[in-house]
C-alpha cells in the first residue's frame, strides 16, 4: 500500500519539481545542460567492461568515495566507474579529477519516479551498486533489488531523528533496507538501526570519510610541518560575504599575531576564484591549495 501511495506522490510532484529545477537553473545552481538528466528519459550507451555505480549526493559524500574509485581504476583496466551526483558542485568537483578520464562517467541522479528509475537501470546495467550515506530512494532501492544488482550501503548514516520518521512506516522501511546486499555503517548507533529494520550482512569499519590514499597522507603530513609554528584559523563552509568577514577578522588578529594563518573552506567550491580575488582586493597574500603543491 505504501509503495503505492509514494509512487502516487512522485506523479504529483514531478511536475513542481520539473519547475523547481528550471527556478533552480535560472539561478546557476543547476548544469547548463546536464539539467535534464534529472526529470527527463536520456539513451546513453553503456560502455563496455564491469560497470561500478557510486550514487554520492554531494561533495562530502563524493570525497568518500575517491579513495575507492582511486583504488579500482588501477585493479583493472576494464572497470568503469558510473558517479551519480545531486548538486551541481559535486559535479564540478568529479569533472575536476576526472573530467579526461575515459574510464568515469557522470550523470545527476534522475527523479525517483517508477519510469525514470527503469531508464536508468537499463541504459547503465551496473554490475554492483553503492550509495553513500544516507541517501534512501524507495524506487531505486527496490528496483536494483528486482534486477538482482549487488546493492552496498557505505558509510551508512541513520540518526534518532530519521530513525523515528521511518520508524512509523516499519514495514516499507524494513522492505527498503533489506534491498540492501551489504550494510557497512558508519557508526555504532546506526548499527542498531539497520537491525531494527532487518537490514542484512552489516559491516562496521570505522567513518570512511577518514580514508584517504597512501601518496594523500603523506602530502598533508609535509604540510603539515609547514603549519607548526604558525597560528592557524580555519573558517569551514562559507558563504558569499563571509569570506570578507573572516578576512577583517585575520586583519585584526594579524596586529597580535604575525605567524597567522588563516584558511577558508568555502561551501561551494565554484566560487574560489572570486573569492580569491576579493581577498586579494583587500591587500591579503592568498593561495589556492589543491592536493599537488604544499602550503606557501
Amino acid at each position: 500500500m505504501l509503495k503505492v501511495l509514494y509512487n502516487f506522490f512522485t506523479i504529483i510532484f514531478y511536475v513542481p519539481f520539473i519547475f523547481l529545477i528550471l527556478i533552480r537553473k535560472s539561478f546557476n545552481k543547476e548544469h547548463e545542460t546536464k539539467f535534464k538528466e534529472k526529470f527527463l528519459k536520456n539513451k546513453i550507451k553503456r560502455p563496455d567492461g564491469f560497470l561500478f555505480w557510486f550514487h554520492a549526493a554531494s561533495i562530502g559524500e563524493l570525497n568518500t568515495i575517491f579513495p575507492l574509485l582511486e583504488f579500482y581504476l588501477k585493479q583493472n583496466p576494464k572497470y568503469k566507474f558510473l558517479i551519480t551526483t545531486i548538486t551541481l558542485t559535486s559535479f564540478f568537483e568529479l569533472d575536476k579529477k576526472y573530467g579526461n578520464n575515459q574510464r568515469v562517467f557522470h550523470q545527476f541522479l534522475p527523479y525517483d519516479s517508477s519510469s525514470l528509475v527503469e531508464n536508468f537501470l537499463n541504459n547503465w546495467k551496473p554490475n554492483i551498486v553503492s550509495f553513500v550515506d544516507s541517501e534512501i530512494w524507495p524506487n531505486f532501492f527496490l528496483k536494483i533489488k528486482k534486477a538482482n544488482i549487488p546493492f552496498f550501503l557505505l558509510n551508512a548514516r541513520i540518526t534518532k531523528k530519521t530513525f523515528k520518521r521511518w520508524k512509523i512506516v516499519k514495514n516499507f522501511a524494513s522492505e527498503l533496507f533489506s534491498s540492501i546486499t551489504v550494510s557497512i555503517s558508519s557508526n555504532k548507533e546506526t548499527i542498531d538501526y539497520l537491525k531494527y529494520f532487518s537490514a542484512k550482512n552489516i559491516k562496521y569499519f570505522g567513518n570512511i570519510k577518514f580514508c584517504s590514499s597512501i601518496n594523500q597522507v603523506n602530502k598533508e603530513e609535509i604540510d603539515q610541518v609547514n603549519l607548526e609554528s604558525k597560528k592557524v584559523w580555519c573558517a569551514l563552509s562559507t558563504h558569499p560575504k563571509e569570506e570578507e568577514l573572516c578576512a577583517k577578522v585575520h586583519q585584526i588578529l594579524k596586529k597580535t599575531y604575525k605567524d597567522l594563518v588563516t584558511i577558508i573552506i568555502p561551501r561551494h567550491i565554484h566560487r574560489t576564484e572570486k573569492i580569491k580575488i576579493n581577498l586579494k582586493k583587500m591587500g591579503l597574500t592568498v593561495q589556492v591549495k589543491n592536493q599537488n603543491n604544499k602550503i606557501d
